[in-house]
């Protein structure tokens, strides 16, 4: 480590060793945030993990538990008031594009084209 009064004014050690030890606090707080990804990761892991145990097959067409999820969801994103109104609305939209013995696909979900 270096002492600053071993160095005189400009003298380029000087520099230097204020550059190695910024290099040190850069390594340490990219190991900080590997750690931590890791960290994120393995958590990740370990609720996927519980949630394939804890999961409950459903019926596919139980319009109750269906509501329930959706007003749920819906509670989240707005009013209480208007998440209870939506409710029925989005449960008869995913009924409807639903096909028999396959899964509900919504990511190709479109609104239909005003005509």
């Amino acid at each position: 480590m270096c002492r600053k009064s071993t160095h005189k004014a400009n003298h380029t050690p000087q520099r230097a060793c204020a550059a190695r030890s910024r290099g040190r606090s850069e390594g340490r707080r990219r190991c900080a945030l590997r750690a931590r990804a890791q960290g994120y990761e393995a958590a990740k892991k370990a609720a996927l993990k519980f949630l394939e145990t804890f999961k409950v097959p459903a019926a596919p067409g139980d319009r109750e538990l269906l509501r329930c999820v959706a007003r749920t969801s819906l509670r989240t994103k707005v009013y209480e008031a208007l998440a209870d109104q939506l409710t029925d609305i989005v449960v008869d939209a995913v009924l409807t594009i639903r096909k028999p013995d396959e899964p509900i696909d919504l990511f190709m979900a479109r609104a239909a084209p005003a005509a």
